[in-house]
């Protein structure tokens, strides 16, 4: 639709969506934007998840194997990941 000059809302759509400017905005709302979860262990998840130095073990574990396949987290993970935040607001965000 959008190939044929279909445009959603009221914008004015030019041409295909630039996807590498919506991962990196996306990036940058996840890593840099205010939460509950600090945005310095935000960012380092993330590292840890590309292969990045290990951080702090109930994270680390969780990183790590979201990195290499996130179906196999197991409920345990998430659940020490939550208990160490306080909360699933405070492991989300």
């Amino acid at each position: 639709m959008l190939k044929n000059g279909y445009v959603f809302g009221k914008s004015k759509h030019t041409g295909p969506p630039n996807h590498l400017a919506f991962a990196a905005m996306l990036r940058k709302h996840i890593l840099e934007a205010p939460g509950k979860t600090d945005a310095k262990l935000r960012q380092a998840m993330a590292h840890r998840a590309t292969g990045g130095p290990h951080i702090e073990e109930c994270y680390d574990e969780l990183a790590h194997f979201i990195g290499e396949g996130a179906y196999k987290c197991t409920d345990e993970q998430v659940k020490r990941v939550i208990e160490m935040a306080g909360s699933e607001k405070a492991a989300s965000n």
